[in-house]
């Protein structure tokens, strides 16, 4: 069989096995996959739930119904605390973010080994500690303007796989990390873009300094 023909038999196969999984999607009912509240996931299959964009929650919800979770953003909540064994069901998340909130403390142990971003900004965490280990596949750690006073920086360098990496507080604020643990960080980060500082906010430059 000709390199030609070897080409036209894979598309075909590929072909068909991307019509046999919308024929799947489409007998589930899953055209539709991500959901803006509670109600509105529950009241779908919970097999088609793989986002959730939720937010005005005081508490983290249950969400072990939705065992194809992938994509989880909570944002403009009170949440106070997230635990291990809050998301322990949430087996095949990759992403998730809680945002502009107040949460103070945060654990995710062993749980969601699948997760490719975690990030926690704008919220009232006061220490960054981990356990990380079990996050193997983590590319991208989020942590910005949080009044954070410790940070156990043996948790982050274990973060080996990290291609962007965020931890820094207010505008004004200190660095998390003294210049020494800056420099031992973007040694072991080799491959990760790293800001320990907020990036300088856009000025719109005058006519004048445009001419």
């Amino acid at each position: 069989m000709s390199s030609a023909e070897i080409k036209r038999v894979f598309a075909g196969c590929l072909v068909g096995l991307l019509t046999v999984g919308a024929l799947h999607a489409h007998d589930r009912g899953c055209e539709v996959h991500t959901f803006y509240s509670l109600v509105e996931a529950r009241a779908a299959d919970h097999a088609c739930v793989d986002t959730l964009i939720i937010a005005d929650v005081d508490s983290f919800p249950d969400l072990c119904e939705f065992q194809n979770l992938k994509f989880l953003w909570i944002r403009n909540h009170t949440i106070k605390s997230i635990s291990p064994k809050q998301l322990e069901c949430l087996r095949k998340l990759e992403v998730l973010k809680v945002n502009y909130g107040l949460l103070r403390t945060f654990s995710i142990g062993e749980v969601c080994p699948r997760l490719q971003e975690l990030s926690l900004s704008q919220n009232k965490l006061d220490s960054i500690m981990g356990p990380f280990d079990q996050l193997a596949h983590l590319r991208i750690l989020k942590l910005t303007n949080n009044p954070v006073k410790y940070v156990d920086i043996r948790q982050i360098l274990k973060l080996k796989n990290l291609t962007e990496l965020a931890l820094y507080g207010d505008h004004g604020d200190a660095p998390f990390f003294n210049a020494e643990q800056q420099a031992e960080i973007a040694g072991v980060l080799s491959n990760c873009t790293i800001w320990f500082e907020p990036p300088l906010p856009y000025i719109r430059p005058t006519s004048a300094e445009r001419k």
